[in-house]
């Protein structure tokens, strides 16, 4: 495998010292339940979101793959792409940054996906989304990936009844037989929609020295009549190979011209600054309410 580390990009010493701070903090926070627990935020949502949350439908998942990345981008971009009433979300990856928010990148390959209509299906889900500040909770420096609420930019499936359970719910998804999650010496996802097609390649190379942690994040969406739908992604207890802060080795998205997923990260291809990638997590679950 071919490795290209760019060290004459500007700012490459700041990006070293950030990351080592990114990696010594990490390595000492506590482990189970450290989520973040700051003032909840956007008031004006905060009661319908705790009166929702946990409702609606539930589905279990299978044993599960799931790789998440992240890329710093200029906040004055990623505003276009978060309706009015979201804010965007700081985090310990933007420390130092404050012109700055992150796209995310989140797929996941189940071997199973127990549906509402009794269907089990096998299913690859990838959504693109940009990190906001709430609904659910505020964000901080202290803020690290296992509790991004998120907006989301595009939402596949391979799986056409996964589709219908999430449209039915409120959230964008579209149906891309083709699309694969591939894992060799790094994992390789492929999504190649008509519209918003990307690729991506996810290259972890160390341990991750937050060690077992629990995800329990939200992924939302707002339709044009201003209604808002949740995805939640609930897994108990999870471990993942990481990489932090070393420019060009990460992995990196490559986007269809002049699609969304280009405009949100700004060039056809952009390299990670950040990546997680677990493997074989148990028990986890999706759910969808109407807040």
């Amino acid at each position: 495998m071919r490795r290209h580390l760019h060290i004459g990009r500007p700012g490459l010493l700041r990006d070293r010292i950030i990351g080592t701070f990114v990696f010594i903090a990490l390595g000492t926070a506590p482990a189970p339940g450290w989520a973040h627990t700051a003032e909840p935020a956007a008031a004006t949502r905060t009661a319908a979101v705790a009166e929702t949350r946990g409702a609606g439908d539930r589905v279990r998942l299978g044993t599960c793959d799931m790789s998440v990345a992240a890329v710093r981008e200029p906040a004055r971009r990623l505003r276009r792409f978060v309706p009015a009433g979201f804010r965007l979300g700081r985090s310990l990856y933007t420390l130092g940054l404050p012109a700055f928010g992150l796209v995310v990148t989140w797929t996941m390959e189940c071997d199973a996906v127990q549906l509402p209509s009794a269907h089990r299906r096998r299913a690859t889900i990838s959504v693109v989304a940009v990190q906001l500040d709430g609904p659910e909770r505020s964000t901080g420096l202290a803020t690290i990936a296992n509790m991004f609420d998120l907006y989301t930019v595009a939402l596949h499936t391979d799986e056409r009844h996964v589709t219908r359970w999430l449209r039915e719910g409120g959230m964008p998804a579209t149906t891309v037989r083709s699309m694969r999650m591939d894992r060799e010496a790094d994992v390789r996802v492929s999504v190649p929609a008509r519209a918003s097609g990307y690729s991506l390649r996810v290259n972890p190379l160390h341990a991750d020295p937050v060690g077992s942690h629990t995800h329990a994040n939200a992924f939302w969406h707002q339709d044009r009549q201003g209604r808002l739908a949740r995805l939640g992604l609930d897994i108990p207890d999870a471990r993942d190979l990481a990489c932090i802060q070393l420019p060009g080795l990460c992995g990196h998205i490559d986007a269809a011209p002049g699609s969304a997923v280009a405009e949100l990260v700004g060039v056809r291809r952009r390299h990670f600054d950040f990546v997680f990638d677990h493997t074989g997590l148990a028990d986890g679950s999706l759910s969808l309410s109407r807040p």
